[in-house]
């Protein structure tokens, strides 16, 4: 995260949100999303924990943090230096992440990592190249635009090969709310 967000971090009213449970204070969501930015690539899962307890109850609500907190997190998982390095832990991360809004920006990366993988590491951008073949052949529209943009970082004829794909995908009214809910 850049300094701007850091300070848009600190600017939001958190004392005045709620946390999912009431022994979790709310104050452990700007402090664990800043440990998450300022830890990088050393970050870990472990670091995220707090950002589950304030976040999610598993009952349905949406708890006031949770509405403020997405923007950060989704800065956080554009950010390459807090995503995995390499493509072997970004395909780990891809098998094990299961929200689509946060699956989306490990898709894109994956598609640069392995087009800068791809004269060392042969075996892993077949890797990739299989997890985005699997995205456009089975994913959701909003996911198998994301795989046509990872691709092009490895072929940048596969948009022009897709271009059905985009205009059916991008001109479909019903999908649209999709992408602003991703």
């Amino acid at each position: 995260m850049t300094a701007i967000s850091l300070e848009a971090l600190d600017a939001v009213p958190w004392d005045r949100l709620e946390s999912a449970l009431p022994q979790h204070p709310v104050e452990g969501v700007p402090r664990a999303l800043r440990r998450l930015a300022l830890g990088g690539g050393a970050a870990t899962e472990e670091h995220c924990y707090p950002l589950s307890f304030c976040l999610t109850e598993g009952n349905g609500r949406v708890p006031s943090a949770a509405t403020a907190a997405p923007p950060f997190l989704v800065a956080l998982a554009a950010d390459p230096g807090t995503l995995a390095d390499g493509v072997v832990p970004l395909l780990e991360r891809w098998r094990a992440e299961t929200d689509p809004a946060m699956r989306l920006p490990v898709l894109l990366q994956l598609g640069w990592v392995a087009a800068e993988a791809a004269q060392g590491d042969a075996r892993s951008v077949e890797e990739v190249r299989a997890v985005l073949d699997g995205v456009l052949r089975d994913g959701e529209p909003v996911m198998k635009v994301a795989a046509v943009i990872a691709w092009a970082r490895l072929d940048p004829q596969e948009p022009v090969r897709r271009i059905d794909l985009l205009v059916e995908t991008l001109s479909d009214l019903a999908v649209g709310p999709r992408f602003e809910e991703i």
